[in-house]
């Protein structure tokens, strides 16, 4: 009895959840976004060539334009993982990311004194309103390098580290640089947070920072964690290409994670549902003063609202969040009187030593934050925990399956199976067929959503168009948006004019593009359709 206490603990449970959750739930919806596959033959030829890449590879209306790699790192752990496994590898790579995340988060929760049944509902929440934007693509690791450095921030806030403690930040964010350019948000969380410590005292807000010297300390660190946005291969372009596309205009109006919430959509009722949580605990604060950390998540649910790719975000930042406000409200001093399992505060496993001193909830507290203080919460067994045990067996063991090419259901290979409501799989032997037809790459004309998906199955073609934007500009994906709705007879004959024919089209069905095809039956004929795309060949 006493091993299966040390092998299955809450957080064990949670994990297996989690884990098993994603990959159950990631067969197919967690390869809906174009992005997946072209992520991950960018990260094969920079592995097999060992060179960057400086110019579009792809397209025959960009061929050898200027564009680079900006999630070079992400790409590349993309494709080693492509490589032992597939796409089931990538789901393996991408569930175990998450659930590791959020069963972390869990255990941040469940110490505050929280019953496992209140932060499994808390995390149930959060991934509700955050589900729909979980891609097998680097901007994951945003989600999880985000929760890490807001994490450390809130921590040194509650005192339990020391300023020195954030050094690991510089790393860090190289490799966050390197991955996704998710970067900038980090760097702005930082420096929201650095700045409401600055002026909280005058606002009587709890601050670390006691001295001129913590706060150049702590300005210092954010200067350096900036300037690892430059140690990469591309130099200033790489950061450059992140706001190009930050500050484009048109995205949210063609693509869909770019826009703001569809509030007639569950997406967009289970973001509202978790902001609404989020901000009954922090109502619960009040009348006392809050804490700069403890309205960071304000920031990222407005951008939520704007873009509701960054739900996510929101969703991490809420959950760390509420695990250090919560014991501050006055929901938990109700709950501790009433005697409710759903919250004992914790305790510490022994006293503090006579030298140490509690925390002062007064920012007038002048003990320097250069020294961490000792940590009330319970800390984590150390002898036989065993915890990890069985979660490590089964991420592992998924692995090695995958490796094998064992098939087996859930965690074997030959799980993945793409939607094909969504993608033209059943298109893909017409697709092979034609792809070779000239030395340098077939030229296809495609619809937006079906760029990434021809440059990974079909690396034969040239596609007309992807999700790239960066590549594209403004002003000719707004054309493309545009042709759409009007003129597209004269926009097209504009496009071959310009970029040269091309023999074959592949178009989502009914869309204005497959009309179009359908409609010049002396021009074009259906190869084969299905119901989610149409393959046509020019008549010769």
């Amino acid at each position: 009895m006493a091993v299966f206490r040390r092998l299955i603990r809450p957080e064990t449970v949670l994990f297996i959840v989690l884990w098993l959750g994603f990959l159950l739930g990631g067969q197919s919806r967690l390869f809906r976004d174009p992005g997946t596959f072209w992520h991950t033959v960018v990260g094969d030829r920079i592995c097999t060539t060992g060179e960057m890449i400086w110019t579009d590879p792809f397209t025959f209306t960009f061929h050898n334009q200027p564009w680079i790699a900006h999630q070079w790192l992400g790409e590349c752990l993309m494709a080693l993982a492509h490589r032992l496994g597939g796409l089931d590898t990538l789901l393996w790579l991408s569930a175990t990311c998450l659930a590791a995340l959020y069963t972390w988060i869990g255990v941040r929760l469940m110490r505050t004194g929280l019953h496992w049944s209140l932060t499994a509902t808390l995390l149930g929440l959060a991934l509700a309103a955050s589900a729909s934007h979980f891609h097998v693509r680097p901007h994951l690791a945003t989600i999880v390098l985000l929760a890490l450095t807001f994490a450390k921030l809130c921590d040194l806030e509650d005192r339990c580290i020391g300023i020195g403690s954030l050094i690991w930040l510089i790393p860090l964010f190289w490799l966050w640089a390197n991955f996704h350019g998710g970067m900038l948000g980090g760097l702005a969380t930082f420096a929201f947070v650095l700045l409401g410590w600055t002026v909280g005292p005058l606002l009587q807000l709890q601050s670390p920072i006691e001295s001129k010297r913590s706060f150049l300390g702590l300005l210092l660190l954010w200067l350096i964690c900036a300037a690892t946005s430059l140690i990469n291969p591309y130099g200033l372009t790489m950061p450059k290409t992140w706001l190009a596309i930050m500050d484009s205009p048109i995205l949210p109006q063609i693509i869909q994670e770019h826009a703001p919430p569809d509030f007639a959509t569950p997406v967009g009722w289970s973001i509202l549902a978790f902001a609404a949580v989020y901000l009954f605990v922090l109502f619960g604060v009040f009348p006392q003063k809050p804490r700069v950390t403890w309205l960071l998540p304000l920031v990222w649910l407005l951008l939520s609202l704007m873009r509701v790719r960054h739900a996510p975000l929101f969703g991490v930042t809420a959950l760390i969040t509420m695990a250090a406000m919560f014991p501050h409200t006055r929901w938990a001093r109700r709950l501790e009187r009433s005697g409710s399992d759903l919250y004992v505060p914790a305790k510490p496993e022994s006293e503090p030593p006579s030298d140490s001193r509690p925390v002062s909830e007064n920012p007038s507290d002048s003990r320097p934050m250069s020294e961490p203080p000792s940590d009330s919460r319970p800390q984590p067994e150390t002898s036989g925990d065993l915890r990890w045990l069985i979660p490590l067996l089964l991420v592992c063991g998924g692995l090695i399956l995958q490796v094998l090419d064992v098939r087996i259901p859930v965690i074997g290979r030959g799980w993945v199976k793409l939607d094909p409501t969504i993608w033209p799989v059943d298109l893909l032997e017409p697709l092979r067929q034609r792809e070779y037809r000239e030395a340098d790459g077939t030229p296809i004309f495609n619809e937006y959503l079906h760029g990434g998906f021809l440059i990974y199955h079909t690396p034969g073609f040239r596609v007309f168009v992807d999700d790239r934007c960066e590549l594209f500009g403004d002003e000719w994906l707004a054309a493309y948006a545009a042709a759409q709705q009007r003129d597209l007879d004269r926009k097209m004959v504009e496009w071959r004019e310009h970029y040269g024919d091309f023999q074959f089209a592949l178009t989502i069905h009914d869309s204005p593009f497959d009309r179009y095809f359908r409609g010049r039956k002396h021009e074009w004929r259906i190869v084969q359709e299905t119901p989610s795309a149409t393959l046509f060949e020019q008549i010769p």
